[in-house]
């Protein structure tokens, strides 16, 4: 997942609000109010990974969600709509917007498709060939190939999360229909409540202050107990929560390319607040992109990723061939000094503005939806908001990283 400013979601609460199910709505779904909102938006997290795929069947997870992509658009043919469906190794996200009015019909499709047939032969046949065709295209890239390296680096080579999510041009022929079946059985029932984002039918500090979310554990749709933390789903796997690595590591790999990347992951604590991980990445993020610009830098990023074992922080930089060592170095560094000194209170606090103002600018209703039914899968709670960090909150943080693994791509200049 990539650093999409959480810390600030928890700051926009004040004309978000969280109410029961209204009449005619599942009782396993979690419904928002915004004022003013023109669209309606519903999040489904469906327990479909590609870690599940079988050994030498990989893709089948992916095809199962592409598959279901294409019934759902389908399906909402005739209502105005926009549709997101994206399998990770841990679950499938369907993500939905329409008109308000629109939106208990759109829910009410999905339910039909999840619960009606499976595709059929003729469509599972034209998906692999059209994956194949992409596969074939993809063929030699750099950057797929680097994705794979930071996904081996966080979980092991021989994770079942670091397998190729698309499959392979051997592995798709080998998908039947029954392996198919199987999964989109698996999809009926979401891993949490459907959540919904719903215009307000009253607006104002009244409506506000009625409005705040209540903390608490979230239930498992149609059962009494709690989702249980860390992915608790994938205990199917052989999965236990604990730390992602308890030593630093470090791995080069040469490849004849014009670009090279740095990857430097650190485990995060599980005792992190809410929009702690996102504060602590952007603030990296900020002290890493210099000014004036580096002309060997082209890209930083800081991106946070969630796995059954834990969370981590990913701090890459995209570099010219020659910026290699020296932004390895740099990234190590900037932690280092963030954990022995902090940063300077007004630093912090002019930071935080800055991207709470981006975020009002530029994040969606999707997203923040989409944020908040994941920190509910990770956490197992509905949050209730972030907590005001002080420049010391930053340090402590910074200080409880793990050790890190760090992942060196590119050409061999020596």
């Amino acid at each position: 997942m990539m650093l999409t400013g959480g810390f600030l979601l928890g700051l926009a609460l004040h004309s978000i609000w969280f109410t029961p199910p209204p009449p005619g709505v599942p009782a396993d779904s979690i419904v928002f109010h915004r004022p003013h909102l023109s669209l309606g938006v519903e999040v489904r997290v469906l327990p479909v990974g590609t870690a599940q795929d079988p050994v030498g069947k990989e893709g089948t997870a992916w095809i199962t969600s592409e598959l279901l992509r294409g019934d759902v658009s389908a399906a909402l043919t005739q209502l105005p709509h926009r549709l997101e469906v994206a399998a990770t190794p841990w679950y499938t996200l369907l993500v939905i917007q329409t008109a308000p009015e629109s939106l208990a019909t759109a829910s009410r499709l999905v339910d039909r498709i999840l619960s009606g047939p499976p595709p059929t032969q003729f469509q599972l046949d034209l998906m692999k060939e059209r994956i194949i065709g992409q596969l074939d295209f993809q063929e030699g890239s750099p950057v797929e190939a680097f994705r794979r390296e930071v996904d081996r680096l966080l979980l092991g080579s021989g994770h079942p999360g670091a397998r190729p999510a698309h499959g392979t041009v051997h592995s798709l022929p080998t998908i039947d229909l029954e392996d198919v079946e199987a999964l989109w059985r698996e999809a009926k029932a979401p891993l949490i409540p459907v959540f919904r984002l719903l215009p307000s039918s009253t607006s104002g500090s009244k409506a506000a202050m009625e409005g705040t979310p209540a903390p608490g554990p979230i239930l498992a749709p149609g059962q009494g107990s709690a989702v249980a933390q860390g992915f608790g789903w994938v205990n199917a796997l052989g999965e236990t929560p604990r730390p992602l690595w308890t030593e630093a590591d470090r791995l080069r790999i040469i490849r004849p390319i014009t670009n090279g990347w740095v990857t430097v992951a650190y485990p995060l604590p599980d005792e992190l607040p809410p929009g702690g991980a996102e504060t602590l990445a952007g603030v990296l993020r900020e002290q890493l992109t210099p000014s004036p610009p580096d002309p060997t830098l082209f890209r930083l990023d800081a991106e946070l990723r969630d796995t059954p074992r834990g969370r981590a922080l990913l701090l890459t930089a995209t570099v010219a061939p020659d910026g290699v060592d020296r932004w390895e170095g740099r990234i190590l560094e900037a932690v280092e000094k963030l954990a022995e000194g902090g940063v300077p209170e007004a630093f912090l606090h002019s930071l935080l503005r800055r991207q709470r103002a981006r975020s009002l600018l530029d994040e969606t209703p999707a997203a923040w939806l989409t944020a908040r039914a994941l920190e509910a899968l990770r956490t197992g709670t509905l949050q209730g908001g972030s907590i005001h960090p002080e420049a010391h909150h930053v340090r402590e943080w910074a200080r409880a990283l793990g050790p890190p693994r760090i992942l060196v791509y590119g050409p061999d200049l020596e």
